[in-house]
Parts: structure tokens; C-alpha cells; sequence
């Protein structure tokens, strides 16, 4: 005769008047249930009864009693927690042992705090305050000058140096000429207007000039060809009272002989050596 009742699915034997759990529409008694289905904890390796609340993290399983905080040693079931190299730790010990602190006035930052990160260093946002009104910077635009910040507006309107030539505020870098600064882009050649911010230049009468206009201003022009004697490249010139030359326009206008260094005689606007200016008078 067969034996009544249900049977456990795993073992095969008798359920009557004894706790069973389903599975798949089957029957398990408590033991092979637990051994099938229950999993084990991830801090002790025992398997999380049925009688047990199984508490999962990533994947993890763990005892109530066994997913703790690794600095007090209290329960995480139902609190916040953080995982801090590894360890889980609650909140209350995070903010009492890792928690950063504020550059500005040493408190620590509690979870969930809102915190501005510059130079290294980390703030509580009301405490990123302007150096010269004091306001809060937030997110706005800053500058920092002299180790302090400074809101936009407070740099522009109070430290920031004025061009001279169109009277913004310099921001980033500019360019300093007889003591007074410019934008890179505003300090122009006095002759033809192009930057000279990363370009050689002369001054003339306090004003800065490129060499092609220097040139073309103020070098004297040779009295033969009328195009400026530079000197530039070590070029030489010739002089003779108020007028010059290059030394290869110096020549005679007759025979074209080189006259650096030797006597000339000028004639109606014109250079010739000693010889064919004799000639010129006896004809």
C-alpha cells in the first residue's frame, strides 16, 4: 500500500505535517530547499536559511547580520552605506572618518553634499565666494588673481588693468608699452594699423611703428635711387653734409666707378668721379 501525502521533491520523503517551500510548482523540504536555492553568504560562506533575510548587493548575498559596516560593526540591511576601498562603510561613520573637508572653513562634506572642486582643493559652494564682494561664485565665470578669486564682475570693474586704446578690461594677457597696457590685438603699428603683438617694431616720437613703416617714414632716402637707406643687415650708407647713399648707388654717373673712399665731385644732382668731372668742365 502507498503512503499518503505530499513528498518532498528533492529527498522523496514525506511532507506530511511538515514546513515546505515551493519551487517551480514542486515541493522541497526545508533541508533540500535551502541546499538547491538558498545562497551562500558572501562574508561567512554559510548558506542564507530559510528562516534568514538574504541581503543582495551587486550580485552578492549576504546574512542580515553579516553585511555590516566595516568601522562600527552595525547592520546596513536597512540604513545608507558607501563602499570605501572594499569595505562598506554607513553613512555616520563615513562623515566622521573620510569624509572630505572644505578648503575654506574645514567642515566636512556630509553625503549627498553639493561641492566645488578648484586648485585642488574642495568647497562647499557657499563657501567658493568672491574675494571682493563676497557673494558666492556658484557656477558663474571666476578669475583668480594673487592666490584669490574673484567673480567676473568684480575683476573686470576692480583689478583688471583698462586698455588704453579701446578702455576694456584685459582679461587674460595683453601687451605693455611705456607702461601702459593693451590687448594683444588692440597694440597696432601707428603707420598702417597691423598687431604687432608678436612682431619686431620700432617707436618714433612714442608711438610704435613695424620696421616697414619706420622704414618707409622716417630712413633718410638715398639721393640717387629715392628708396630708404635702412641699414638693416648691416647695410652701410654713405654721407656727404644733409645727403646719402647706398655705397652701390655711390658711383660716377659717367663710367659708374665705385666712389666709396675716393673723391667725387657733384654735378647738377649728380655723382662723378674726379676724371670725367674734369672731362665735364673742359667740354
Amino acid at each position: 500500500m502507498s503512503s499518503r501525502g505530499p513528498k518532498c521533491f528533492g529527498c522523496d520523503s514525506s511532507l506530511a505535517g511538515k514546513q515546505y517551500l515551493l519551487q517551480d510548482s514542486n515541493k522541497y523540504c526545508v533541508d533540500c530547499f535551502e541546499a538547491k536555492f538558498c545562497n551562500a553568504c558572501q562574508t561567512c560562506g554559510l548558506k542564507i536559511g530559510t528562516d534568514s533575510r538574504d541581503v543582495t548587493y551587486k550580485d552578492s548575498h549576504y546574512h542580515e547580520n553579516c553585511f555590516t559596516c566595516g568601522v562600527c560593526d552595525r547592520s546596513l540591511a536597512d540604513t545608507s552605506f558607501t563602499n570605501r576601498d572594499g569595505k562598506f562603510v554607513c553613512v555616520t561613520c563615513y562623515d566622521d572618518k573620510f569624509a572630505p573637508k572644505c578648503q575654506e572653513c574645514g567642515k566636512k562634506f556630509k553625503a549627498g553634499t553639493r561641492r566645488m572642486e578648484y586648485g585642488g582643493g574642495q568647497y562647499h559652494d557657499a563657501c567658493f565666494r568672491c574675494a571682493s564682494c563676497g557673494n558666492s561664485i556658484g557656477t558663474k565665470s571666476f578669475v583668480k588673481r594673487d592666490g584669490q578669486v574673484h567673480c567676473e564682475d568684480c575683476f573686470e570693474s576692480n583689478i583688471a588693468s583698462k586698455c588704453v586704446k579701446c578702455n576694456k578690461p584685459i582679461k587674460t594677457s595683453g601687451v605693455t608699452y611705456r607702461d601702459e597696457a593693451y590687448h594683444a590685438k588692440c597694440f597696432t603699428c601707428a603707420g598702417c594699423d597691423v598687431c604687432l603683438a608678436s612682431e619686431k617694431f620700432t617707436s618714433r616720437d612714442n608711438k610704435p611703428f613695424c620696421l616697414d613703416c619706420h622704414v618707409d617714414k622716417f630712413s633718410k632716402k638715398c639721393y640717387k635711387c629715392r628708396k630708404p637707406i635702412t641699414g638693416i643687415g648691416g647695410g652701410k650708407m654713405i654721407s656727404f653734409e644733409d645727403l646719402g647713399w647706398h655705397v652701390d648707388c655711390f658711383t660716377c654717373h659717367t663710367c659708374s666707378t665705385p666712389l666709396e673712399g675716393q673723391g667725387f665731385v657733384l654735378l647738377e644732382d649728380d655723382t662723378f668721379c674726379a676724371d670725367c668731372a674734369d672731362a665735364i668742365e673742359v667740354n
